[in-house]
């Protein structure tokens, strides 16, 4: 499953698991501590790298084999 990063107005940021198909209707928080809010919003995170493929034959990284 993919981590998703929100902000709450409440609790500020925040990380979540959960399928793509689920929307995150509440700050898990907020909800624990019963407090009604509007609901968190989605962020863009940093920090993923982009891998073509692994090792072997195929696409690299970088572009080219090294060779």
């Amino acid at each position: 499953m993919p981590s998703y990063l929100y902000s709450c107005p409440v609790h500020g940021e925040f990380e979540n698991f959960h399928s793509i198909a689920n929307k995150l209707e509440a700050c898990p928080q907020c909800r624990a501590e019963g407090i009604e809010s509007e609901p968190p919003t989605r962020l863009i995170a940093s920090g993923s790298s982009f891998i073509l493929g692994s090792g072997g034959v195929g696409w690299y990284r970088e572009g080219y084999s090294g060779k």
